[in-house]
């Protein structure tokens, strides 16, 4: 899965090596913060109907809820982020899109659906437009804010969500949560929140946010 934020951030923020966790084992957790961040700025659209005419010669329709977000988090948002089908006789048919509007919603099919089935489309639309994610999107702000998070999914996964106690026959082992995790997962948060906010505000330097 591509993902957004980076390896060596997430590794600065966390204070963890190579030898605590192998890059694949944090890109992991980067996968995860990418789905979770997508769904702080954006809400799932599922098979919605389109405006538009469905008369065999019309090509062109439009999104109800735009902005498109990017959901396959390459950065770009295009025909790649919206999935558009045909449904007649409760069978559903893809169809290709020749050009994205994102930012209005307008599109335009390859070819023109036959008359007498509905036009629908799912994609993510992204919250309130006017003041972030949009046209000025700065990826790197994106892409920090993803590390931070990621970074919290570490530190809640391999050091918070462990057992207090372990039983091995009839040894018993245990161990207390440390103190160092439960501060690292709240300045992480910290920053988390205050990166994420400055995004949906509309702030984009990344400068103000180090």
């Amino acid at each position: 899965m591509t993902y957004y934020g980076n390896v060596t951030t997430a590794r600065r923020y966390t204070g963890f090596g190579t030898s605590d966790f192998s890059d694949s084992e944090v890109e992991d957790y980067l996968d995860d913060a990418t789905l979770l961040f997508l769904d702080e700025v954006a809400v799932r659209r599922v098979r919605e109907e389109v405006e538009g005419s469905v008369n065999g010669s019309n090509k062109e329709f439009e999104l109800a809820m735009p902005p498109v977000a990017d959901s396959d988090f390459d950065k770009e948002i295009g025909t790649a982020d919206v999935m558009v089908e045909y449904l007649y006789n409760n069978s559903y048919t893809s169809l290709a899109i020749a050009s994205l509007d994102p930012w209005n919603g307008w599109f335009e099919l390859s070819s023109a659906p036959a008359s007498g089935g509905t036009v629908i489309a799912s994609y993510w639309a992204y919250f309130n437009p006017e003041t972030y994610v949009g046209i000025n999107t700065d990826w790197s702000l994106v892409d920090l804010a993803v590390s931070l998070l990621a970074g919290q999914l570490l530190i809640e996964h391999e050091f918070l969500f462990t057992p207090s106690s372990l039983g091995l026959g009839s040894l018993r082992f245990s161990w207390t949560t440390s103190s160092r995790a439960i501060s690292d997962l709240r300045r992480l948060n910290a920053l988390y929140l205050e990166v994420l906010g400055r995004i949906r505000r509309g702030f984009y330097s990344i400068g103000e946010t180090e």
